[in-house]
């Protein structure tokens, strides 16, 4: 069940049960997409997933007022593209869930939808718990539909799927399709350079981690082929991923230790 945090009351609020309902947010970020998807991406697409998967869970979600921006400083050269530090987004976290659970919710999440947020959310998690002991669970969408995309849904070979790729272009054909600018879907091209230690694919197995501004990839801001993108194609993945989503929201804090804010 949905419940949007921002339509209620602060007597409503008060009054709700805050133990049993998962207190949600979206941080999804404003950063070009190519040629063809707009700058909001991340941000319509992370939305979309946790308002349906909530529809769909047993569970009840008050989903927060989502965070527009994100860490984006390797978009900056790319126009329309604005970006908060690392250590401003882990702040905003931490303060944010601070704040929600000393008003008693204890099951809480933030649902990251583009990956240049991984280090900074990670950050906001460690301190939340190292600082106060509040527990948040940070997760990333697509991880919950990985085995999936890699093995049954994706088309292109590695390097083909991710920024304004296959995934994005084909769910934003299924969620907003008014704002695909089918027209501007170029051949885009695979990114070249990488080896069996590092390739700029969001599924590749890379030993190391380092940092590249994205118009080293492509004149584009591409990093993967979003010709191979449909409405079909995305209409499936958004489902899948709304399913296993639901049951993360139905299952993942029934009887579990770590979840707790008491030492066993």
């Amino acid at each position: 069940m949905l419940k949007l945090w921002n339509h209620f009351t602060a007597k409503e609020l008060e009054m709700t049960d805050k133990e049993k309902p998962v207190a949600a947010i979206v941080v999804g970020s404003c950063e070009q997409h190519a040629r063809h998807l707009p700058l909001g991406t991340d941000l319509i697409l992370g939305e979309a997933m946790v308002k349906e998967a909530a529809r769909k869970a047993d569970s009840t979600v008050f989903m927060l007022p989502s965070i527009p921006y994100g860490f984006s400083r390797h978009h900056l050269a790319f126009t329309g593209t604005l970006s908060l530090e690392q250590e401003e987004l882990a702040h905003m976290i931490e303060t944010i869930f601070y704040r929600v659970h000393s008003y008693g919710f204890r099951k809480l999440l933030v649902i990251n939808s583009h990956g240049g947020n991984s280090a900074a959310l990670h950050i906001g998690v460690n301190e939340l718990g190292a600082k106060y002991g509040v527990k948040l669970v940070m997760a990333k969408y697509w991880d919950f539909a990985g085995e999936y995309i890699e093995k049954q849904w994706r088309e292109t070979p590695l390097g083909g799927l991710g920024h304004a790729g296959e995934m994005e272009t084909a769910l934003m054909m299924h969620i907003m399709p008014e704002l695909v600018r089918e027209k501007e879907i170029i051949d885009y091209k695979i990114p070249q350079g990488g080896n069996r230690w590092f390739n700029a694919d969001m599924f590749a197995k890379n030993a190391v981690v380092m940092y590249n501004n994205f118009e080293i990839y492509s004149p584009d801001g591409n990093v993967g082929m979003g010709q191979y993108g449909t409405a079909e194609k995305g209409k499936a993945l958004f489902e899948y991923c709304t399913d296993r989503l639901a049951e993360f929201l139905d299952e993942f804090w029934a009887d579990n230790r770590y979840t707790s804010d008491k030492t066993i």
